[in-house]
């Protein structure tokens, strides 16, 4: 049975669904309980290393244009035609601060399920048995257990209460609320918000006053927590409307860039045949670095930075509200 249905069911029909007791159930039924349902923890997610994200920040057009402009200036100073370094010192800056900017961005989205499996970390839990009660920590915890609950400590897993003594529980980290909701074991018979199910308590969130009992509903994924986890992970990782509206204003100002550059650098090699000057390579490398001088000169040099800073603070921002964010 689905963990929503259990707040609208009376106590004695969750422990017979759950195949419990009021006394919880046996360390050999617990044990195996936890071969069929697995430890109450997340997954270890996938993360992508900081060297794929460094190297992913250069995948942008006008980026690209940039190391091309820097790979010419490097050529044209090897070959002996110039020795100043000043251009390539400063779009070699340019880039790099773009690209650190833009890896922390990445890197701190990618927490994401690390913060999910924080708030889910094994802990010790008060576990009532037919023989008594124990202490076992969380990742132990099977559906079926009894927990007790009090002041201060963080629930354990998804559970149905049982009975309470002034409880109260925070779950601004699932619901946003951060006044914390006065929890009671009566039935529910309707549909409900998560926020309003006033029988129910959650992995992660924090009892702030009284103590109470409760009856272990669902573990690991199959909690709230669990769920969101569930779905970061099926996230696929699509551009944004924001990120193919630049890169397909990057390839246009890319494309009218380079070919403006050519045509400097032809027209520049047809007037010198023209006059009679002649052409030597001193002449071709000052046309190339023209040419190159134009197009860092027309690249909107500061778009990048400014967009992944914006970016950046956009999500530190929505990371104060306690939004979860995944790329």
């Amino acid at each position: 049975m689905e963990e929503k249905s259990y707040y609208k069911m009376e106590i004695q029909d969750v422990i017979k669904g759950l195949n419990s007791t009021e006394q919880g159930i046996s360390n050999e039924e617990a044990s195996k309980r936890r071969s069929i349902y697995g430890l109450n923890e997340l997954p270890q997610a996938k993360r992508t290393s900081i060297i794929k994200l460094f190297f992913e920040q250069f995948k942008d057009i006008l980026i690209l244009i940039l190391i091309v402009a820097i790979v010419i200036e490097l050529l044209v100073i090897l070959l002996g035609h110039e020795e100043d370094y000043t251009d390539i010192i400063a779009i070699s800056m340019f880039i790099m601060i773009n690209s650190v900017v833009g890896l922390v961005t990445e890197y701190r989205s990618e927490k994401s399920m690390a913060a999910l499996k924080k708030i889910v970390a094994g802990q010790d839990a008060r576990v009532v048995r037919p023989d008594g009660e124990h202490i076992v920590n969380s990742r132990f915890l099977v559906p079926g257990d009894l927990i007790h609950i009090e002041t201060g400590n963080k629930v354990p897993a998804d559970a149905r209460i049982i009975e309470v003594m002034n409880l109260q529980v925070n779950e601004s980290n699932l619901t946003g609320e951060s006044m914390p909701v006065k929890k009671n074991p009566s039935v529910i018979n309707k549909p409900v918000a998560l926020g309003d199910r006033k029988n129910m308590v959650y992995t992660g969130t924090i009892a702030t006053y009284g103590r109470g009992i409760a009856i272990v509903t669902g573990t690991g994924l199959q909690t709230q927590i669990g769920r969101i986890a569930e779905l970061l992970s099926e996230i696929e990782e699509a551009e944004t409307p924001l990120q193919r509206k630049m890169t397909k204003v990057g390839f246009q100002l890319g494309f009218l860039i380079v070919i403006f550059c050519i045509l400097v650098f032809v027209i520049g090699i047809l007037k010198a045949v023209i006059i009679g000057t002649g052409i030597n390579s001193t002449l071709i490398v000052g046309f190339m670095l023209t040419a190159v001088a134009l197009a860092v000169a027309a690249m909107p040099s500061g778009l990048p930075i400014v967009i992944t800073t914006s970016l950046a603070l956009g999500m530190h921002e929505m990371a104060n509200e306690r939004a979860l964010i995944k790329r």
